[in-house]
């Protein structure tokens, strides 16, 4: 019997890309099938009533994807993963995603585990619904202490703490030697449209000095700056910085794989970026990370791995234990769903 993997990995967000590398290399053993979790965009919606109208909707479309996705396996599934990332987030296509799959899943009596999961505190509707979701789930792991206390709070449950899954992903990878040409800082400017959409408050104006002033606090007349981005999104906002102010010695380039971001690493310094997963890809290259935290995650983030003396080997046996953890419990599950088939027989 077989599980599924649910998650992001289809995107073009790098980082979620890594999520989903990550987890079928760490289950490859329980041969996953892998699945979307959130393809369907809800239209845009500005008064309440409209809102909730249109997540009515988005329930409705993604009851039918994904009871044509589970039909179309033929195989017994024994379990199911979702994650990670940042699924528990104030986002109608989140919500609406995670509350149909659990319920889907739930139905015909698919064991649910969430593992490797982040989110904040978001508004009533969203966290109702979160909650009767994750009251259905068989397991929950969360990446940070700050997911945990929502999860608590929120939703009345205990979850399980490991650390991000990505931190896996370059386990196995060579890391190579910082040349001696001179210092090299990665600057990843976050889209500026995402930012005002998730309720940033500055003018671009604002927003643009704000991360000049971060970029020159790194840098000096001799420092190579790279502008990269880890999702399209974040392209065009990256590449007007650039523009904007006058560099010395500067270049624009924008990696398509999460491999090819994995090869710019390789003579960075310093990477900043307002995309926590760029982070974490960028410190298993030895790189020093500095967040642009206008988000509590980034905040959370930074402190428990920006300005602690992070030992990154002791992260990673931490992750693997939570992998450890997740593959007895799949084990378990496994052997129930065996053991109940030859009883049928």
């Amino acid at each position: 019997m077989g599980i599924i993997i649910i998650n992001q990995g289809w995107t073009d967000n790098l980082g979620d890309v890594a999520i989903g590398k990550t987890l079928k290399k760490e289950l490859k053993d329980f041969h996953p099938i892998e699945l979307q979790f959130a393809p369907i965009v809800a239209k845009p919606a500005q008064t309440a009533a409209s809102k909730i109208f249109e997540l009515v909707k988005l329930d409705f479309r993604y009851r039918k994807w994904i009871k044509k996705q589970l039909n179309g396996i033929s195989e017994p599934i024994s379990a199911a993963i979702i994650g990670g990332g940042e699924l528990l987030a104030t986002n109608m296509n989140f919500n609406s995603a995670m509350k149909i799959w659990i319920e889907q899943l739930h139905k015909r009596k698919i064991p649910v585990f969430l593992w490797g999961i982040g989110g904040g505190y978001t508004n009533p509707i969203y966290r109702m619904r979160y909650k009767s979701a994750l009251k259905k789930a068989d397991e929950i792991c969360v990446r940070d202490a700050y997911s945990k206390q929502v999860v608590e709070k929120c939703y009345a449950r205990t979850p399980l703490i490991y650390p991000d899954i990505v931190f896996l992903y370059g386990k196995e990878k060579k890391t190579h030697d910082k040349n001696s040409k001179g210092k090299k800082v990665c600057c990843n400017v976050l889209s500026y449209d995402y930012y005002k959409n998730a309720g940033g408050g500055k003018s671009k104006e604002e927003y643009f000095d704000e991360w000049k002033e971060i970029l020159d606090s790194y840098t000096d007349s001799n420092t190579i700056i790279l502008f990269s981005s880890t999702t399209i999104e974040d392209r065009k906002t990256t590449e007007e910085f650039s523009k904007k102010y006058t560099w010395k010695k500067s270049c624009v380039s924008f990696p398509d794989t999460v491999d090819e971001y994995w090869s710019q690493l390789e003579d960075v310094d310093c990477v900043i970026s307002g995309r926590m997963h760029a982070m974490i890809l960028a410190m298993q290259q030895e790189c020093i990370c500095v967040p642009y935290t206008w988000r509590d995650k980034l905040e959370v983030f930074k402190q428990e791995y920006c300005d602690s003396d992070m030992n990154l080997e002791k992260v990673r046996n931490n992750c693997e234990l939570g992998f450890t953890v997740l593959e007895e419990k799949l084990y378990e599950r496994t052997s129930q769903n065996y053991h109940c088939d030859c009883l049928l027989q």
